[in-house]
């Protein structure tokens, strides 16, 4: 009998973890913003090669132009960590604009509604740029008409969360936890009144209190009712929060309960108190289950495959980081050092090295990222928050040596499907060197510090005001 066995996921590396002293800050600083400047002119080359007139039709965040915009959008917002020069930045607020399909209005359909996965990502794209920069560049009345068709498009879709006849889909590529985080994120820009008021009016009716508080009713009942179907299905108790997709119970953080978990926990804190307690105990049985497993989270449950354990943030232990560092940013005063296992950062840190290159859903700038949010909180003395920045810094500063920029690399990585894209490619890599840069930044220069933006499509250090 002949046994084949499967490609390696990741690479038994000789990393170090990054020495990040004063001088060590600076050094990877430095090299971080060099990264970020390669990327620019890599993706400018690229685009030099395709045109531009192109619809929102099959656009997404996930691996379309929408995704590419966010990503300089972001950038644009943190150039002060990355010694950007004037005319790079106004260069920055072009390529937001260039990078926008055309818009359509939609009306996206339960297991449509996510801006990551579905056609309400442009949409989300267009508010929030033309909320937060100014291109003088650009015709008024063609940014009217493309505003009024980018809310059509998000009424649509949150009037559909709130349907009761349908089948929902809670998770966060394709669900409705991936809806509510732009609309957490919008009721932040409406709260710090960013923008004319008649743009924050129309932002309001489709993110006041009455909707969030809806949509996080909504997912956490039908969380309770996946509890109740797994049980029955399964005869044993699961967790006490379960969201069923493609009918699995997945576990990660794009698929299943760390996302949604780390979505709902950045949700208004009066909305979400008469969950917290269950939120709180379904976080404690994840970390049971992390425990016995010795620091792997399975992707889904019942776990039934000892091999092939995935280490990566849309199915893996990486996921239930990224839901820590939204419980102890926003909760503090629920937060126990017995959540973060012991076993957790070496896992990741022996398998996360991912051969599927630099991306954010499979690969290493995404197992990286939860580390970097970790970190930023700057609680002096804990060994986790140190592990987690060294460990984090030296896989971020890695990826930049992944395709598509470089094709030779100490290690072998696959060339992403979607190489620029902003979950598979290197968009979304730079997404994580620019927050790396705002965190070294702010240590460095802390009286002038530059925001965390957080996660792409999930954040995990609170609605900011970007997806």
């Amino acid at each position: 009998m002949s046994h084949h066995s499967s490609p390696k996921r990741y690479h038994d590396h000789q990393l170090e973890p990054a020495q990040l002293d004063a001088a060590g800050q600076k050094k990877t600083l430095s090299a971080l913003q060099r990264s970020i400047r390669k990327g620019i002119n890599f993706i400018e080359e690229s685009d030099r090669m395709k045109g531009k007139n192109f619809s929102d039709r099959h656009d997404s965040l996930y691996t379309g132009e929408s995704g590419i915009s966010l990503m300089y959008l972001r950038i644009f917002l943190q150039a002060k960590a990355l010694d950007m020069p004037d005319k790079e930045i106004s260069y920055l607020a072009e390529r937001v604009r260039l990078h926008m399909p055309r818009l359509s209005e939609h009306s996206p359909p339960a297991g449509r509604l996510s801006p990551i996965g579905g056609p309400t990502g442009p949409a989300v794209v267009e508010v929030l740029r033309q909320l937060l920069l100014v291109d003088p560049n650009e015709d008024a009345d063609d940014l009217k008409d493309r505003w009024k068709t980018a809310m059509k498009t998000l009424k649509n879709a949150t009037n559909n969360s709130l349907q009761t006849d349908v089948d929902q889909v809670d998770e966060i590529l394709y669900g409705r936890a991936g809806l509510l985080w732009a609309l957490l994120n919008f009721r932040r820009l409406v709260h710090d009144k960013v923008g004319d008021s008649g743009r924050l009016e129309d932002l309001h009716r489709i993110c006041g209190s009455p909707i969030i508080t809806g949509l996080v009713e909504d997912i956490i009942r039908s969380g309770k009712d996946g509890a109740r179907l797994y049980e029955e299905e399964f005869g044993e108790p699961g967790l006490s929060l379960m969201w069923e997709w493609h009918g699995k119970y997945y576990l990660g953080a794009i698929h299943g309960a760390t996302g949604i978990l780390a979505i709902l926990l950045q949700a208004p804190k009066s909305i979400l108190k008469p969950h917290i307690e269950t939120i709180l105990q379904t976080i404690d049985q994840l970390r049971e289950l992390v425990e016995s497993k010795n620091g792997f989270l399975p992707s889904s449950l019942p776990h039934r495959h000892k091999h092939h354990q995935l280490v990566q943030i849309c199915h893996g232990a990486p996921g239930y980081l990224l839901l820590l560092s939204s419980l102890r940013t926003l909760h503090p005063e629920h937060w126990k050092d017995s959540f973060y296992p012991s076993s957790i950062n070496k896992h990741i840190w022996e398998q996360g090295l991912l051969t599927k290159g630099l991306g954010l859903c499979h690969g290493i700038s995404g197992n990286a990222y939860p580390w970097l949010l970790l970190s930023t909180l700057n609680q002096a003395g804990n060994e986790h928050d140190e592990q987690a920045l060294a460990y984090g810094t030296a896989f971020i500063v890695h990826s930049e040596k992944c395709p598509p920029m470089f094709a030779k690399t100490p290690y072998e990585y696959r060339m992403p499907d979607h190489p620029l894209s902003l979950f598979e490619g290197l968009a979304g890599a730079m997404c994580a060197w620019s927050d790396a840069c705002a965190a070294l930044h702010n240590q460095l220069e802390p009286k002038e510090q530059v925001p965390i933006l957080g996660f792409p499509g999930i954040g995990g250090v609170g609605a900011i005001g970007m997806l």
